[in-house]
């Protein structure tokens, strides 16, 4: 992987990519907490070799900053989702080829991810890893059409079934459930049955999209509809539409 350094919305950024050899195969947005040696967890790369195994593309970001921004702490909510909103932007930009991207949410990250999925449709797929459902409020969770699957330690089900509810009762995608039992996915203890699971939803994802037609992006489409109204009615002025969807 190549360390990426990007634009956010207060300061750079920094990211790890790979680019995989088959446009074909969906791009994948991986969300984890920053930790202080900047070393990616066990859990994590062992979900990211399953990847490269089956040649996806992949941006890992950790909210990596490379300035110290003094963070009001009732605003740090906000500059996290306008932060991987950025990082959405720069694989807009440079990998407009994939046919669709997916969202991979580690830990208490999992609150930002299911945020930014909620407001972007683009989004096909996402999966949760071991979501803070103590610690986080979602009660934001509004329809969308993105499919799901949380992933967590069967001792947490109670508050991971309050989730799991509420995007059932708020749409009408697919959401899974997968409870490990006798783990601890953050630390990397005894993984491997849901990495071998977690392989198995990939492939079968896989096979339902491989027929389906790519779709246009959001934002190709609301050009492609400016650029025809402007056509059509020269005399109208019409403002900038924006390509994000967050407040």
């Amino acid at each position: 992987m190549s360390d990426i350094i990007f634009k956010g919305p207060n300061c750079k950024l920094k990211g790890k990519y790979y680019r995989g050899k088959n446009d074909n195969n969906p791009f994948v947005l991986i969300l984890y907490p920053e930790s202080k040696l900047d070393v990616i967890p066990d859990a994590i790369q062992s979900v990211i070799s399953i990847l490269l195994k089956n040649d996806f593309s992949i941006f890992c970001f950790n909210f990596k900053r490379l300035s110290n921004v003094i963070t009001d702490p009732i605003k740090k909510k906000e500059e996290e989702l306008a932060e991987v909103i950025s990082t959405l932007n720069w694989i807009s930009d440079k990998c407009r080829e994939n046919k669709s991207l997916w969202l991979f949410g580690f830990f208490s990250a999992c609150w930002t991810g299911l945020q930014v999925v909620m407001r972007r449709p683009e989004i096909t797929d996402y999966i949760l890893f071991s979501p803070s459902t103590k610690a986080k409020d979602f009660t934001f969770i509004v329809p969308c059409s993105s499919n799901g699957m949380i992933v967590y330690e069967s001792t947490t089900q109670s508050s991971v079934d309050e989730i799991v509810e509420k995007l059932l009762n708020k749409s009408d995608s697919s959401i899974e459930t997968m409870p490990i039992d006798n783990c601890d996915i953050e630390k990397g203890q005894n993984i491997s049955e849901m990495l071998g699971k977690i392989e198995e939803y990939i492939k079968k994802r896989l096979l339902e999209d491989s027929g389906k037609i790519r779709k246009i992006k959001r934002d190709r489409r609301r050009r492609k509809k400016k650029k025809n109204i402007i056509e059509e009615e020269k005399n109208i002025h019409l403002p900038p539409i924006k390509s994000l969807d967050f407040d």
